[in-house]
């Protein structure tokens, strides 16, 4: 038999020579990028993705004045403010799953005390909540068959109120080589929230978190926005020394996933929180689906 040597399902092995110059190009590929960013020129060509060719929609965007008050916000990402988030669940939660996420929650947000929900209603929750000192709320709520579905986050004590999809949910326990998270306060780094919109949602989740202290621990929460979903992860960023030399070249930053893992999705913002229809805030309508390339955020 001549040609190449078969595989056992019979096809044919791609020869070794094709695989040493696929790499031989990728090496030089690098190496033309590194130089250009070196020189400060832009890219040879930038990949068409649908982040790249997004359409901004003005008329699914707040305005210039914004219709809610960000001066809580403001007051805590200043550091004149330390929040304190209640987590707690809809009526009559089962399943041992939103127990293990509320529990990965009270490690990703300090300051942050469970309380049980009861049969208190919303408004009522909200009044419990701003008597105790607390800043915010974060209900998850479930759906059909006990699975997570959405999560109501108000901040108090009248308002907004944000309503997530939830999704995408990786406890720690689920977690390979996870590591144990600590008390020490979080860096927190969010990313590509660009509309106006975008970027008080950005501002309202970062503000979860104390800014009054230094980032210790080497613990830092990434929060990203790509497509107008919104990807939480919990990491510690580990220095590796070599024993052969203390250089900065054989330093090297690996990451430990800490847990948990979450998708939000925004649909809609109220303010106040027991308002009427006509007091949307913004709310997630067909317009915003009418294309891959149309996002709010």
């Amino acid at each position: 038999m001549t040609g190449h040597r078969q595989h056992r399902s019979g096809t044919a092995r791609r020869p070794t020579y094709w695989l040493v110059e696929r790499q031989r190009r990728r090496r030089e590929a690098k190496k033309r990028r590194k130089q250009r960013a070196a020189r400060g020129e832009p890219p040879e060509k930038l990949p068409r993705t649908l982040e790249s060719t997004r359409i901004y929609r003005p008329d699914l965007d707040w305005g210039s004045e914004l219709p809610v008050n960000e001066e809580p916000i403001t007051a805590v990402l200043r550091g004149e403010r330390s929040p304190r988030v209640m987590l707690t669940t809809s009526l009559r939660p089962e399943g041992k799953e939103i127990y293990d996420f509320i529990g990965d929650l009270l490690f990703l947000f300090p300051n942050s005390v469970y309380r049980e929900r009861g049969e208190r209603s919303l408004a009522q929750v909200c009044t419990f909540a701003f008597s105790q000192g607390f800043t915010d709320v974060w209900i998850i709520a479930q759906g059909k068959g006990m699975l997570l579905r959405y999560l109501v986050h108000i901040r108090l004590p009248d308002g907004p109120l944000y309503l997530y999809r939830l999704s995408s949910i990786v406890c720690s326990e689920s977690i390979p080589q996870r590591g144990t998270p600590t008390l020490h306060p979080s860096e927190v780094v969010a990313s590509n929230f660009q509309t106006i919109l975008g970027r008080h949602v950005e501002r309202s989740l970062t503000a979860l978190f104390p800014h009054r202290d230094s980032p210790r621990g080497r613990q830092v929460v990434l929060i990203r926005n790509q497509r107008d979903y919104i990807f939480f992860r919990f990491h510690r960023y580990i220095f590796d020394e070599s024993s052969e030399s203390l250089s900065a070249e054989r330093i090297r930053v690996r990451m430990q996933e800490l847990g948990p893992r979450f998708t939000l999705k925004l649909m809609l913002i109220r303010h106040p929180v027991a308002g009427a229809e006509g007091h949307w805030s913004w709310k997630r309508s067909r317009k915003v689906d009418t294309g891959k390339r149309v996002f709010a955020m």
